[in-house]
């Protein structure tokens, strides 16, 4: 089972490395700006009214302050999260800026495999174009020329095989011969 586990990371760690490549990091900070986690190993502090109780559930104490709680389990069990850093602007007294990450989409299979590249480019460039239109600007997604392809192709073909003419294909089936240039032929 641990061997399950272990390649499910690492597949996570290599779509956050994709992200990471593709969509960069929030605003020059070292963190993504997406990121995939698993809903069971997020916790985020909370400033709240809690309440210590024994095994027995007797009251010890109530309380209000910071406490580190988790995540998603209230909400979402063994699930992987598609994730965004956004900026949360607070107006008490003076201006507070923090950054926290956001679900975006939980992906939801039976067997919770971790998700497939093509499905989170879709749903990012899906939020990246709905926000484009929420403020009226056009979202242009990048698209190659359609011979763009058919270059790149033929470039790693050149790479791998070389220049393929007919003399170099004669020379290679031994069917050719070659004759230097400082040859002086004789009678």
């Amino acid at each position: 089972m641990s061997n399950v586990l272990s390649l499910a990371q690492e597949r996570i760690e290599r779509l956050n490395e994709k992200l990471k490549l593709e969509y960069g990091y929030f605003q020059g900070s070292p963190a993504p700006n997406w990121r995939v986690v698993w809903s069971e190993d997020q916790f985020e502090k909370r400033y709240g009214a809690y309440e210590d109780r024994t095994p027995e559930g007797y009251l010890i104490r109530r309380v209000n302050e910071v406490r580190e709680v988790p995540k998603y389990r209230q909400w979402v069990h063994n699930k992987y999260i598609l994730e965004r850093m956004l900026a949360d602007i607070s107006h008490g007294g003076e201006m507070v800026v923090k950054t926290t990450y956001e679900p975006v989409y939980v992906f939801e299979n039976p067997e919770n495999q971790p998700p497939i590249w093509d499905a989170i480019k879709y749903i990012v460039e899906l939020v990246y174009e709905q926000c484009a239109r929420a403020v009226g600007i056009p979202y242009v997604k990048y698209q190659e020329p359609e011979d763009a392809e058919a270059k790149r192709i033929k470039a790693i073909q050149d790479e791998l095989y070389g220049d393929r003419t007919d003399v170099s294909d004669a020379l290679a089936y031994k069917e050719g011969i070659v004759v230097p240039s400082n040859f002086e032929g004789k009678k």
